[in-house]
Parts: structure tokens; C-alpha cells; sequence
């Protein structure tokens, strides 16, 4: 796949990338998908071979499930997702190919998950400082200082032994700021421990070693008066070509700017410490009246992006419904990817539409959007809605023309 990637970069120099064709294949089930991970995920390294079957983890109605069909399925329970037997709230779950899976609760205080054989067989592990996730997520690092260590956000805590015990770590300053998303950027010859970045609710803070924290130029002050800044996701795309390994792309809900928009893009070029918006989505773009403005953004191994974009109300007007849109130039410009609001489904939850309990105009609800949003290394974009889970037909790859 990496010399895919190479062969068709090469085949890009000189010419115009245009928007991939891809269709919109669900994969059940029926339900509300609370969290998303890959087995195998683009950005996995080193976990996972070429060959490793595409797992996925879905989270609905405080279960875990664990595809075994690629083929996918209409309804659930179906033949396409076997149960993991874990059984409790879990709104963020990590998983590798090594087969180490943790599903962090928020059914029950202290608890989590471990589980190093798919899922097979779990441990309830007990822990009364870190053990509780709360919504937050779970990630791996790999530069030196911080060599295969798990992090947890919420509780800010970090693992090195897979996850069998954590470690509290020195809380970001200010201590009230809620915790988003965390990412790593590769080490390299401008930064040869690589940094590590949190998605707060002033912005973005930088991180050398993980202990010590100082704020980009993507910061403010959330409760003062001028513009604000939510980060809410990033997306990494490595480069081996340049200075920082990478280009870092971060979702941000603006507030405070007077008749502007909601929902931005910025990128750095230098490893998180200085941020430039590439675009921005307003209110009644692409046919959402109200963004939510907690949007999930990936980048694909041609250094391409895709953002899930979703409606802040619902039952409004037909297409007030989410989408995904892809980006092949750096995030300057966004086009739909694949048909508007596939997962759009014919019967909305209950009690989620205007009145309470009523049919949504159009048949659908707009929170049906992409809530989760995950690459494999095949180019595949999957994404975790409320209506299931759902992947493109194929890689969202870019296409020479």
C-alpha cells in the first residue's frame, strides 16, 4: 500500500487531482454507533501487515461487536457482527492487529477493559485514578522518549505496558480545559522527538516530551471576549519528503468571530507550533443550516482529507443532514464524497425529531452523520454514524486527470 501510495503521488506530479468515485456500502448494524476503531487503520504502524484482515469495533446500546463479515449486513443482530462480550458503556475504544483491544467505561466508575486476544477474553480492570475514560480517547506513540506508550485524554493518563496499568501525568494548564483529541507527529530532523498535540478547548497545545505544554498560535482565551477556538479533531499526513515529517490539519469550532463561520480547517507546517485556516464551512453550507461544530477530520496516505460534517438541530428541512466531504488540496477546497447522507434512514429514533416523537421532514434525521471517521490502509474511508456503520466502495484515493 505504501508503494501505491508512491506510484500514484509520482503519477499526480503535473497534473489535476480530481475528487475519487466512490459509493457508500453499509455494513450494519442498526444502531447507534458510539465509537469506531481499526484493527489494521492507515496510521497503525508498526501493527498490522498488508494481509491483515480489515476489523472493525462497533459500540451500540453499551455492547462491543466485532465484524466478521466484510461483506456487511442489513439488520441487527446480524451475520456480519459477533458480539466481544464486554457488555458496558464504552465511548472510546482502542484496538491494534497485535490483537490488544480496551474499551474504556463510562457505564461504571474506575473500570475499563483489556482484552490482548481480539476479544476473546477480557479483564475488568480496576483502577481508581485512570480508569474511567469518560468519552475521551486512547492513543499510541512511537517517538523516542515515548516508544509505544498509550495515552488516555480524558483522565490524562499514560500506559507502558499495554494498557494493563496507568500512570496519571501532569494536567495540562488551565486544568478546566476538556480534552478533544490527541496526536502525535512524527520525530524528524527539525523535531527529533517529534511533538505531541492536544486538541483542547482553548486550541492546540505542544508537547516535546508529553509532560510540558505551551500553546501554538492556534490558542485563545475560551471564556474571553475575542474569537474562540474548539479544537475538536486532527488529522496527521505524513510526508517523508518534508522537514517535519508532516503536514497537521486540525478541526476547530470558531466562536466570537461576527458573521463568520462556525466550523475551520487550519494546517501547520511545522509540527503543531503555528497554525494558517485553509478554509472554512459556514452555517447553511453544503445544505446544513446549524454545524455542529464537533467535526472529525482524517487524512489518507496521499495526503488527502476527509471531514465529517454534521447539523447542530434536526427535522428542520430534508437535506439538513450531514455529509463527508474530501479535500485534495491541503484543505483548501472541499467537494462531497460519494452521494448526500447515505446513512439517512427511513424511520428516525424515537423522540429525536421536531415535535418529540414526530416524523422528520423528509424521512430522515439529520444527526444520522459521520460521528466517527477512520481510514484503512486499503484508502477506505469508514465512518461511525447513528445509523450504523458505513464504508466507501472503495479507496478515496485521488485521481490523476
Amino acid at each position: 500500500m505504501r508503494l501505491w501510495s508512491l506510484v500514484l503521488a509520482v503519477a499526480l506530479t503535473g497534473s489535476v487531482a480530481a475528487q475519487p468515485t466512490v459509493t457508500w456500502e453499509f455494513l450494519g448494524p442498526e444502531s447507534e454507533t458510539r465509537a469506531l476503531a481499526l484493527l489494521d487503520p492507515l496510521d497503525g504502524q508498526p501493527f498490522g501487515l498488508a494481509k491483515e484482515p480489515l476489523v472493525s469495533i462497533d459500540v451500540g446500546y453499551g455492547d462491543l461487536y466485532r465484524l466478521i463479515n466484510p461483506a456487511g449486513g442489513t439488520i441487527w443482530p446480524d451475520q456480519a457482527w459477533a458480539p466481544l462480550h464486554w457488555g458496558d458503556s464504552d465511548p472510546a475504544v482502542y484496538a491494534d492487529a497485535s490483537g490488544l483491544i480496551l474499551a474504556a467505561n463510562n457505564g461504571g466508575p474506575n473500570v475499563y477493559g483489556r482484552s490482548v486476544d481480539g476479544g476473546a477474553t477480557w479483564a475488568r480492570v480496576i483502577d481508581n485514578v485512570c480508569g474511567n475514560a469518560g468519552g475521551g480517547g486512547i492513543l499510541r506513540t512511537y517517538a523516542p522518549g515515548r516508544d509505544r506508550a498509550l495515552w488516555m485524554t480524558s483522565r490524562w493518563c499514560r500506559s507502558d505496558d499495554d494498557g494493563a496499568t496507568w500512570t496519571p501525568q501532569p494536567r495540562p494548564e488551565p486544568s478546566y480545559l476538556i480534552m478533544f483529541d490527541l496526536a502525535e507527529v512524527p520525530a524528524s530532523a527539525s523535531a527529533p522527538t517529534g511533538r505531541m498535540l492536544l486538541a483542547v478547548g482553548g486550541g492546540v497545545l505542544v508537547s516535546d516530551d508529553g509532560v510540558a505544554w505551551r500553546a501554538s498560535s492556534l490558542h485563545g482565551d475560551l471564556m474571553g471576549s475575542g474569537e474562540r477556538y474548539v479544537a475538536s479533531s486532527f488529522a496527521v499526513a505524513r510526508d517523508a519528503g518534508h522537514p517535519y515529517g508532516a503536514t497537521v490539519y486540525v478541526a476547530v469550532n470558531l466562536g466570537g468571530r461576527t458573521g463568520g463561520p462556525y466550523v475551520a480547517v487550519f494546517a501547520s507546517e511545522d509540527a503543531g507550533e503555528t497554525w494558517a485556516e485553509r478554509t472554512a464551512f459556514a452555517d447553511g453550507d453544503l445544505g446544513l443550516a446549524y454545524l455542529s461544530g464537533y467535526e472529525r477530520i482524517a487524512a489518507l496516505g496521499d495526503g488527502s482529507l476527509v471531514l465529517g460534517l454534521s447539523s447542530a438541530r434536526s427535522g428542520v428541512e430534508p437535506n439538513d443532514r450531514g455529509v463527508v466531504v474530501w479535500s485534495g488540496d491541503g484543505g483548501r477546497t472541499w467537494v462531497e464524497l460519494g452521494p448526500r447522507a447515505p446513512w439517512a434512514g427511513e424511520h428516525p429514533p424515537m423522540e429525536r425529531c421536531d415535535p418529540p416523537g414526530g416524523q422528520c421532514p423528509g424521512g430522515v434525521w439529520p444527526g444520522w452523520a459521520a460521528k466517527q471517521v477512520a481510514v484503512d490502509r486499503e484508502g477506505r474511508v469508514w465512518v461511525g454514524t447513528d445509523h450504523g456503520v458505513w464504508r466507501t466502495s472503495g479507496p478515496a484515493w485521488a485521481v490523476a486527470e
